[in-house]
């Protein structure tokens, strides 16, 4: 749903949902209460006609100008919003604006992220990649999601959910490995999930220990580590495109523990 300057207005790609309310959608939502604000969520049960047992609107804010469109990071936004509301249930269908192949790349992106939940300390194994959690009596991440409104024969609409769901695999691996704690994630942890991250990807993957470190010179890394009970490691994940021109590349920094910030930083002073 939309905010337009009267009340709530039903958002382009929402017509069969207002038609299964013989049009009368968005008074029902004002009804409620609901304005189409940006991020605000209204639950109603389907009508009859719909498959859905629950219809979720979710507002995308200020209903854009004639000939405009909701930007990506909206779509994205309340698609983000949607999916974790929806925290419990198996399957759901987003019929969110798409007008592009932009618009149904950030709706996707928006659920994948908003279904994310971290289960690892619940029963059940790390849930970056959709699989389904074990006890603890936490609600279950929404597992399916369909964009509603593309084109799924376009090969470009095709690709980009492809791009989607690639994408938001990796980030919400980065979101397990940022939940993880130190006594679980340590350098040669964290090194093993770059180097089967790399290899899934068909990517080259060289694993520095301290033996290989010490050869190589790396004082800094082995300094450092030193403090630690655990070891430094260092992973360097390769990819050589058959018609590249140039190299790039980048160097990231990974720390599993540091208390420096806690023990070795000066308090507070106060300004002048």
């Amino acid at each position: 749903m939309a905010k337009g300057a009267k009340g709530p207005v039903v958002a382009p790609g929402a017509e069969a949902v207002d038609k299964a309310f013989d049009g009368k959608l968005a008074s029902v939502l004002e009804t409620l209460g609901a304005s189409g604000a940006e991020g605000e969520v209204t639950k109603l049960p389907a009508p009859s006609g719909l498959k859905s047992p629950v219809v979720l609107a979710v507002g995308l804010g200020v209903l854009p100008e004639k000939d405009d469109t909701y930007s990506a990071e909206a779509l994205r936004r309340a698609a983000g919003v949607a999916a974790r509301t929806l925290s419990g249930s198996r399957k759901a269908g987003f019929a969110l604006p798409v007008e592009a192949v932009e618009d149904a790349a950030a709706v996707a992106e928006g659920a994948l992220l908003g279904a994310y939940a971290f289960t690892a300390y619940q029963g059940g194994e790390k849930s970056g990649k959709g699989e389904k959690p074990g006890g603890g009596g936490a609600k279950q991440p929404l597992a399916e999601v369909t964009v509603l409104g593309g084109k799924p024969r376009d090969k470009a609409f095709k690709a980009a959910a492809e791009r989607a769901l690639a994408l938001t695999e990796e980030i919400n691996r980065a979101r397990d490995l940022i939940n993880t704690p130190p006594n679980d994630l340590y350098p040669e942890s964290f090194a093993a999930v770059a180097a089967a991250a790399g290899k899934e990807h068909g990517l080259k993957v060289q694993v520095f220990d301290e033996k290989s470190l010490t050869k190589g010179g790396f004082g800094g890394i082995l300094g450092v580590g030193q403090g630690s009970e655990h070891g430094p490691r260092l992973v360097k994940l390769a990819y050589t495109h058959p018609k590249a021109e140039k190299t790039l590349a980048y160097v990231g920094k990974g720390i599993t523990y540091d208390s420096g910030g806690i023990s070795l930083k000066p308090p507070a002073t106060t300004r002048r």
